[in-house]
């Protein structure tokens, strides 16, 4: 099943902060991610896309504004994008398959464009306790 035009769809929906992106910057992001396997679409029982989170490992010097920069070996989850309802504890599941352990998580919240940096240890029990995963 073709994930690229649902997700970029569902993106361009629920996602405001992305509308600035041109279709094309997006289709080409949402494509090279799904194939990397950074971006996840999570389906409900009908099959329906209700979600898509997004996320890659960083080193401590890369830049989080490049969408595209990724280090296999980066001690940072950096996490690029969570948005529907119960995402992000399918997307911590599904990144601690593909990345295993890693020292940090990081994210940037749109509203602020601030970058906020964790603990990875922290923020899986915050996690566990607010999501139950």
């Amino acid at each position: 099943m073709d994930q690229v035009a649902p997700a970029v769809q569902f993106i361009r929906k629920h996602a405001p902060e992305l509308n600035s992106w041109t279709d094309e910057s997006l289709v080409a992001w949402v494509s090279f991610a799904i194939r990397r396997k950074r971006l996840i679409c999570v389906y409900d029982a009908d099959s329906v896309l209700v979600g898509i989170g997004a996320a890659r490992c960083l080193t401590d010097r890369q830049d989080s504004n490049d969408w595209y920069a990724h280090d296999e070996s980066g001690e940072t989850v950096f996490v690029d994008l969570v948005v529907g309802e119960g995402v992000m504890p399918v997307l911590w599941e599904a990144m601690g398959k593909r990345y295993g352990k890693r020292q940090r998580v990081a994210f940037r919240r749109f509203r602020d464009e601030r970058r906020r940096d964790y603990d990875m240890q922290q923020f899986d029990k915050h996690l566990k306790r607010h999501h139950g995963k």
